[in-house]
C-alpha cells in the first residue's frame, strides 16, 4: 500500500466520506510539491465538486493561500 493510500484510509476513518479523504490527501501531497499558484490551480478543480465538504474545503484553502476572507460554512455542513 502506498503512503497516499494509507493516508486516505486514515483520513477516511476520521472524516465522513471517501471523497473528502481523497481530496484532503491530494491537497496535502499537492501543496507539499507545488508553489501557491499551482496549489490554487489544483484547488480550482474541486470548487464545483458534487460533495459540499469538498467544495467548501477547496474554497477555504484557496482563501487561506491567497489571504482572502474565508468563505462562510455552508448550511447543512456540520463539523
Amino acid at each position: 500500500m502506498r503512503l497516499t493510500d494509507e493516508v486516505t484510509v486514515l483520513m477516511g476513518k476520521a472524516l465522513r466520506n471517501e471523497a473528502e479523504a481523497r481530496f484532503q490527501t491530494e491537497l496535502i501531497v499537492g501543496l507539499g510539491k507545488t508553489d501557491s499558484k499551482q496549489a490554487i490551480q489544483i484547488l480550482q478543480q474541486y470548487v464545483t465538486h458534487k460533495d459540499i465538504e469538498v467544495r467548501f474545503l477547496a474554497e477555504f484553502w484557496s482563501a487561506m493561500i491567497e489571504r482572502k476572507k474565508l468563505p462562510p460554512v455552508p448550511a447543512g455542513l456540520e463539523w
